[in-house]
Parts: structure tokens; sequence; C-alpha cells
């Protein structure tokens, strides 16, 4: 993805939140992907920006989120970083009704791989967003239980 940068940046965000901004083709780029691809790739440090602020700075453009971000996944598969970003997009308010049915799609049919691969951390936040987002009203009961347990412990 192109940068915009200058005057065009400040014209685009009179219209668009910079939370969100470059989040369209962020996703595309990952849907584009099968599941199976993003496993056999690995997160290397080349394909990450290393000359990021400390982690306690916090950074409000997307992309720039999830290039920091993606330092916490090197090592790891591209898909539990696309697990990641799914719950940054859904956090952000992109197409929350299209990203969630992504998050769906991506926990029914690779809940096995997730679990095994995925840390306490990320687990814990997919139950966090498989309460504030689905429409089964049995399944944030159920989870709300796994955040309140792992929270306390």
């Amino acid at each position: 993805m192109t940068q915009l940068i200058g005057w065009k940046r400040k014209f685009v965000l009179i219209f668009k939140s910079e939370k969100r901004l470059g989040a369209k083709q962020i996703f595309s780029n990952f849907t584009a992907k099968t599941y199976e691809q993003m496993k056999h790739t690995l997160i290397t440090e080349e394909d990450v920006d290393l000359t990021i602020l400390s982690d306690k700075v916090r950074i409000k453009d997307l992309s720039g989120h999830l290039n920091k971000l993606k330092k916490e996944f090197i090592g790891q598969s591209e898909l539990n970083f696309y697990h990641a970003t799914l719950i940054v997009l859904l956090r952000r308010g992109y197409k929350p009704l299209d990203v969630f049915a992504e998050f769906e799609k991506l926990w029914e049919s690779e809940y096995e791989y997730l679990l095994s691969n995925l840390t306490v951390r990320w687990i814990v936040s997919a139950c966090d967003t498989f309460i504030d987002h689905s429409l089964n009203p049995i399944r944030p009961a159920i989870l709300l239980n796994v955040v309140t347990l792992v929270n306390t412990l």
C-alpha cells in the first residue's frame, strides 16, 4: 500500500478516521490468500519495520499499529497474525459484519490450529471478540466465563 503524505493525507483524513485508513487494502490482501498458504508462511524480521518506537508508544494509524504488532509474531505463521489483524479491525470498527464473518469462518475451519498455536493473550482476545460480536446468545455467556477465569488467574 502506498502511504499518503502531506496535504493528501490531511485531505483524506477529513473524511476517514486514521484508525481505519488502509483497512480495506489490508483486509483484501489477507482474504486473497488461503488459510493453508498463511499457515505455511512464517513472519520474519524482514517483514517487520524494526525502527518502530518503544512498545509503550501508542500508534493511531492502522498500518503502523499492525506493523508494531507484527513484531510479536516473528517466527510464527501468518495465520496467527491474520487472526490478530481481524481482532484489530473489529476493535477499530472496520466493517464489523464482514470482518466478524471472516473471523467466525477462520475459527470454524482452523480452531485446532489456532488453539495449539496462539498464546493465551490471543485466545482471550478471541473470546472477547466473540462476546462482543456473536449473535448466538449462548456463545458469549460461555466465553465470558473463560475470560473471567483467565483474567482472574
